[in-house]
């Protein structure tokens, strides 16, 4: 699907609005593993942890480091895109203020429609002109009426002398309608009335195979949407409450109740569904 400018400016605002809430979720993995770090470098110091232990902690953060690196970079890059779109420079100043509740989403439904669309407007136009065009090409069948008005001036003489003022001079007018109808034209005209036709058929079925293949489109559009935004709910909710257990082994973890395994398949199960949530964010 071709997009014209005002599109693609807002697809380009929604991408950087969602490539900003994924920034956001490897921003919150990234600060936890910074806070967990400062702990395991404590313990080391002091002797509770061995290097071992220390190594895996300072690996968690490394990845989530690296997550939110490639997310800060993507978002910077849509955020560029959105600035040419918009005609600001890349120095300019850009900030979107916009959050993202994924409880809201499914809730709007597309009412676009085909017959909304520039190229179902230029196809209609198309279509009226054929038919004009159809019309006028029959009317030619009829005879060609039209109005004329003549004036002259005349004089009776005897002899070739029309310089002579003696005399009576008659003034003539003449009005009337004249009908031209041509009896035989070499099967012409009818073979122009029946390109016509064909012209004009021709323009109603590419409008209505362009509204088909539109409204086709929407409709893929609307389901794909609503399956986008069920999955994104879905994940919302199991980021939730990964993110909660993920809280809950943090502080288990920090009062020894949790060993380091422990800890980190609890880490590994919020980054699961923080992953997912992040990917069906720009997809929605």
């Amino acid at each position: 699907m071709e997009l014209n400018i005002l599109e693609q400016a807002a697809n380009a605002y929604y991408m950087a609005l969602l490539g900003k809430a994924s920034m956001q979720l490897n921003a919150d993995l990234l600060a936890s593993n910074d806070s967990l770090l400062q702990i395991a470098q404590v313990r080391l110091d002091n002797g509770v942890i061995e290097p071992l232990e220390f190594n895996r902690i300072k690996t968690l953060y490394l990845e989530s480091s690296q997550r939110w690196q490639e997310s800060s970079n993507s978002y910077a890059q849509q955020l560029g895109r959105l600035k040419v779109l918009c005609g600001l420079e890349q120095r300019d100043s850009l900030e979107i203020l916009q959050e993202i509740d994924p409880q809201y989403a499914g809730t709007v439904t597309l009412q676009a429609t085909a017959s909304g669309t520039p190229r179902h407007k230029a196809l209609s136009l198309q279509a009226g002109q054929r038919h004009a065009e159809l019309k006028k090409q029959q009317l030619r069948v009829a005879p060609e009426l039209s109005l004329f008005a003549r004036y002259t001036r005349q004089a009776q003489r005897n002899e070739f002398n029309f310089f002579s003022q003696q005399g009576d001079w008659f003034d003539i007018a003449l009005i009337g309608v004249r009908a031209d109808w041509n009896l035989f034209t070499g099967f012409n005209r009818q073979a122009s009335i029946q390109q016509a036709s064909y012209q004009a058929r021709a323009a109603e079925l590419e409008l209505a195979d362009a509204d088909l293949r539109k409204e086709q489109e929407l409709e893929n559009l609307r389901q794909n949407y609503l399956t986008a935004a069920t999955g994104l709910r879905t994940y919302a909710t199991h980021y939730q409450l990964s993110k909660e257990n993920y809280a809950l082994a943090t502080h288990k973890y920090q009062e020894g109740v949790y060993t380091l395994d422990q800890y980190i398949t609890i880490t590994r199960k919020w980054c699961g569904p923080k992953i997912s949530f992040s990917y069906n964010l720009p997809t929605t």
